[in-house]
């Protein structure tokens, strides 16, 4: 429903309800027309995971703690699904 958004489809998300979603079709549809915003909303996505929740290369400690680095890797699905594997690795278990 997001990478719709980044797509340009325009979505109010303040007032949105179930009804008013697009169903599983017309997110596929949207989707499929449009590679690129999917790629770019996947990277925001693990950006935000990676700089938000990690707070990788930041000050502050994230949720696990003071992470001094990562290893990660896309694999592509059959059916054009990005997944992200990444190993954490922790300064210290303190």
């Amino acid at each position: 429903m997001l990478s719709s958004s980044v797509a340009g489809e325009e979505i109010d998300l303040d007032s949105m309800i179930d009804e008013l979603l697009p169903d599983k079709e017309e997110r596929s549809r949207i989707s499929s027309e449009d590679p690129v915003a999917c790629a770019k909303f996947y990277n925001l996505v693990i950006e935000i995971v990676l700089n938000k929740l990690l707070a990788y290369k930041h000050p502050e400690d994230g949720i696990l703690g003071h992470v001094s680095g990562y290893y990660g890797t896309t694999e592509e699905q059959g059916r054009g699904i990005s997944i992200f594997y990444f190993l954490v690795f922790r300064s210290s278990l303190n």
